[in-house]
């Protein structure tokens, strides 16, 4: 048999990994189609009956509650139907029967934890993530134009509900430092202005600032959300929640742009992988269903990655950089390590415009759009710092300021004088990174550690996505996967750069001003990892026997599913049910 490469020369094509599906259709035969879909769908259920053994022991408790199994049964009933809707005429019917059983034991598992939810409208959001997921993943080997359409929207729909859903179930100061940042949409709310932030109606006792030194238009949405909810309820759950759903329309605003982000460079094939590992991170999930400004951050730093794509492709026209303006302008607005990625916009875009042979006078070019971009950047967030520089004299960012008050007000420990740092102490850099655990302690909660970063996943996990991550990673080196970086040398160099800005930011962070080995500080470079991890994975699929690189990125795809779900379904539901 030719090679793929040569079939795809001699009909013409240009050889893309990504422009086309055909590549891989050429190659594969109806048998070998056949023997990729059983082996990983077999792979999916062994992992999913071992996962949910535990949960199916609490599911059969369920079986004394005749309105739980009702409602259990409807839904299954439900995805069942919708399953087969999908699945008919399209595949094998033993690929039906494994996703059928696939279906059933989601279906079990995620019902189970309805016994920890004392609250309707938990089990209501719960019974439609059952539905959702069922659309999700009875999607993959659906035929037809539409099923990209179906994966896509059901998706985005099921990440929604799950954030919204998580929002709900969190009981209050759930993530670090959340009484704090609820304070200043509390304030707006019940006083209609914007607060100072050494008001000490929000001024913490311990630290002697808040957080309204800080960029804080991110909470104005969660303080027009609660004055709405307010007309209906003005319980202090109704008002947290309210103050939590910004948080939660981010992330899903950002799941919308990875999509669209993945789709460009990764086709369409392969940005399923990465939508469904970038949505599903358990740290993402986690941020998502506090009040906080990381989801707003994340949510820029994708609308940003987005712009500067689709500026490129519509050769940097008035209204691609409005819309790039626009990401930056909410990018400053939320936190400052989100900042990153403005640098990364200017290097890729400078970049790519200046290569562009079809754009004539290019220094005149690239002044206006960089004028068009910074006045739409500057609309939209410069007034941050100019109300900033006016009630902090002169102070813009609100740095000196906040540690001037925490001089003053806060407790004799944690003044900002006596505030322990690495470098204060003199302590080397392996120390740093391994005596003091910065490393693992800013790794494992990179990974999945909520709370106040006191509530651990399973070790087995960490460790084995460790591994993951150090093979992805040498792997990037191979000849596949250098083929499939070149292919877009500019975008990916600028990934590259990013995670190494991000971790340099970080460490610096923790060792010169205040040790803090947290990742949250280094969670910008989460989608520029997931992307070149998806790129090795992608080129371990191109070696010789291509079966054994679809079972392997499959492995590794189920494993991190199925660490969400522990996470998520066990991990948080039991801590705080």
């Amino acid at each position: 048999m030719l090679h793929t490469r040569n079939i795809v020369k001699s009909m013409g094509y240009k050889h893309n990994y990504f422009a086309n599906e055909r590549d891989d259709n050429l190659y594969k035969s109806k048998r070998t189609k056949y023997i990729e879909n059983i082996f990983i769908y077999l792979i999916i259920f062994m992992v999913v009956l071992w996962l949910f053994k535990p949960a199916m022991l609490r599911y059969a408790y369920l079986l004394s509650h005749t309105k739980t199994v009702l409602f259990f049964a409807l839904t299954l009933i439900m995805g069942v139907i919708v399953h087969f809707y999908n699945s008919i005429g399209s595949e094998d019917r033993r690929i039906t029967l494994l996703k059928t059983l696939i279906l059933a034991l989601v279906h079990s598992a995620l019902y189970s934890v309805s016994m920890c939810l004392d609250t309707y409208i938990l089990k209501l959001l719960l019974g439609l993530l059952i539905l959702l997921a069922s659309f999700v993943i009875t999607s993959f080997t659906r035929a037809g134009e539409d099923r990209d359409f179906i994966f896509d929207w059901s998706f985005i729909a099921f990440c929604f509900v799950l954030y919204f859903w998580l929002s709900l179930f969190l009981p209050y100061d759930a993530g670090p430092d959340e009484y704090m940042r609820y304070d200043i949409p509390k304030f707006i709310y019940e006083h209609g202005t914007l607060p100072h932030g050494g008001d000490p109606e929000i001024r913490n006792v311990y630290w002697g600032f808040s957080y309204a030194f800080t960029p804080i238009a991110g909470y104005i949405p969660g303080a027009l959300l609660m004055r709405l909810v307010s007309l209906f309820s003005t319980s202090d759950y109704a008002l947290l929640s309210a103050a939590r759903f910004p948080s939660v329309l981010f992330s899903t605003g950002s799941v919308y742009f990875a999509y669209k982000i993945a789709k460009d460079i990764l086709g369409n094939k392969w940005s399923k992988l990465f939508i469904l590992l970038f949505a599903l991170w358990p740290e993402f999930i986690f941020i998502s269903s506090y009040v906080n400004l990381d989801a707003m951050g994340m949510f820029s730093i994708m609308w940003i990655l987005y712009a500067m794509l689709l500026a490129k492709k519509r050769k940097w026209s008035v209204k691609s950089c409005v819309f790039l303006g626009v990401g930056c302008g909410i990018c400053v607005m939320s936190y400052y390590n989100y900042y990153t990625v403005l640098l990364i916009a200017i290097i890729y875009s400078v970049c790519e415009l200046l290569s562009d042979k079809t754009i004539e006078n290019k220094k005149t070019f690239l002044a206006s759009r960089i004028a068009i971009v910074l006045f739409v950047a500057l609309i939209i967030g410069g007034w941050v710092f100019i109300r900033n520089y006016a009630i902090y004299d002169g102070d813009f960012l609100g740095l000196e300021t906040s540690r001037i008050y925490g001089e003053k007000y806060a407790m004799e420990q944690f003044k900002p004088s006596n505030r322990y740092t690495p470098a204060s102490q003199g302590v080397g850099w392996l120390s740093f990174f391994f005596q003091y655990e910065w490393i693992r302690h800013s790794a494992e909660s990179f990974i999945a550690t909520f709370g106040y970063m006191d509530i651990y996943l399973y070790d087995a996990f960490y460790i084995t996505t460790y591994i993951i991550a150090a093979l992805s990673t040498v792997y990037l080196l191979s000849k596949n996967t250098r083929v499939l970086l070149k292919q877009n040398s500019k975008w990916n160099i600028c990934m590259i750069l990013h995670i190494m800005i991000v971790l340099l930011l970080g460490i610096s962070y923790s060792y010169f001003f205040d040790f803090q080995p947290q990742g949250r500080y280094i969670l910008p470079m989460l989608p520029a990892m997931l992307m070149l991890f998806t790129y090795s994975w992608i080129g371990l699929t191109k070696i010789k026997k291509r079966w054994i690189g679809y079972a392997l990125v499959s492995i590794i795809g189920t494993f991190l599913l199925v660490q969400t779900y522990v996470s998520i379904f066990d991990v948080i539901l039991y801590s705080y049910a």
